[in-house]
Formats: structure tokens, C-alpha cells, sequence
């Protein structure tokens, strides 16, 4: 295996008492799950977890093995540090108060909307944090889709809490702001990489269902 395109993400298992941390595959189609971790919900994107992961996973791939890491915006900090470290490339969306800076001033990513396009664009190379002590070196990549006029959708047994319904209509709205270590990919292939992201939401619903039912 010459590339592996590795999909990252955490969700809540059994009641939000816990959380499940996943790796999978990214195939066409579907993800295929490698890996997945179980901690109580107060370790959520702790960086021992997360390093914990990364060298369980790590055993999955050659030295040779070009892994290519993509995650949604709760992978932020030291995670950049910790999977470049390895050789690996991250892709990682970023959102709201977040400072960057790629040579005009800082700038808050939740005001980058008056730059969208909806062609994928790369605004550049720059510093991801003000603060010095988390500061990451990298390149950005900002696109938003048109919009497909969808709603979002309720379901018939129970009404969504209005925090998760506000929720993901923001982020549904937000473009994609993506951050990344590498400049391997054009601006259109970085998104296309992004948005293999959501495979890994159908191994979510996979093991929500396996978990209902033995439960």
C-alpha cells in the first residue's frame, strides 16, 4: 500500500458516558473501520489519548507508507505536532475564534467568509495561533459549497435539542477552512481528500445501531 487515506474522528458511545475515538480507511463508498478506542467522555482529545492512538495505529502501515490523516475541527493543538512527527499528512478543517496568519495580519477564521469562493482556494502559507506556544506552521485552503437547499432533518421519535440543531446547521454553513502540513495536493484535490471525512459518520451510525441492539 503506497497511500493510506486515514479518517479520524470522536463520537459519543453508550449515552455520551463515554466516547469513542475511530480510525478508518477511506475506500469508494464506504470506510473501512482499523481501529477504535474507548475512553470515558472526561478524556475527550486528551493528547495522551490521542498519542496513545497514533502509535497503536501506526502499526497498521510500513515505514514506507504514505498516511494521509483527515479530521473534522475538534483536532486542534498538539494533534498537528503529533501526526507530523511521524511523517504523516494531516487535513483539518478549522473553525470560529481561531487566530491565522499567512502574512496580512492575524485574522480570525470565523471572519474568512469574505474570501469564499466556491472554487477551492489556497490563500497561502502562514502560522495556525497567536500564541507562540501553540503555533503551528502551515498552509491554508478556504472553499464553500453551493448551497443544495437542504434542511435539516428531525427525527419522527424524538425532537433534536436546539444546541445540536443550531449546531450543525452553523457548521453545515461554514466553509471549509482547512488547514495542512503538506502542498503535495491543489487546492481542489485537498477538498476532495476533506471531504472523504464523512464516510466515517456511517460507521458512527454502524456502531450506534450494533450498540442499541445488544443493549
Amino acid at each position: 500500500m503506497s497511500r493510506a487515506v486515514i479518517l479520524i474522528d470522536w463520537s459519543a458511545y453508550h449515552a455520551s458516558r463515554f466516547q469513542l475515538l475511530q480510525a478508518s480507511l477511506a475506500c469508494d463508498g464506504r470506510s473501512l473501520p482499523l481501529m477504535s478506542y474507548v475512553v470515558p467522555s472526561s478524556q475527550t482529545a486528551n493528547p495522551e489519548v490521542h498519542e496513545y492512538f497514533l502509535e497503536s495505529l501506526a502499526e497498521c502501515f510500513t515505514p514506507e507508507t504514505h498516511v494521509i490523516v483527515i479530521t473534522d475541527a475538534g483536532f486542534q493543538g498538539w494533534w498537528f505536532q503529533q501526526v507530523s512527527s511521524r511523517g504523516w499528512t494531516y487535513i483539518c478543517r478549522v473553525l470560529g475564534n481561531h487566530y491565522y496568519n499567512v502574512g496580512d495580519g492575524w485574522e480570525k477564521v470565523i471572519n474568512s467568509g469574505i474570501k469564499t469562493s466556491t472554487t477551492a482556494t489556497y490563500l497561502g502559507e502562514g502560522l495556525l495561533g497567536r500564541s507562540k506556544k501553540a503555533q503551528h506552521e502551515g498552509h491554508f485552503y478556504l472553499y464553500k459549497s453551493k448551497p443544495k437547499g437542504r434542511k435539516f432533518k428531525r427525527s419522527k421519535e424524538r425532537a433534536p435539542r436546539p444546541s445540536v440543531t443550531t449546531k450543525a446547521h452553523t457548521v453545515g454553513k461554514s466553509p471549509w477552512f482547512i488547514f495542512t502540513n503538506s502542498t503535495e495536493f491543489s487546492p481542489k484535490q485537498v477538498m476532495k481528500l476533506y471531504s472523504r471525512r464523512m464516510q466515517i459518520e456511517q460507521n458512527f451510525q454502524d456502531e450506534k445501531i450494533l450498540t442499541e441492539d445488544s443493549g
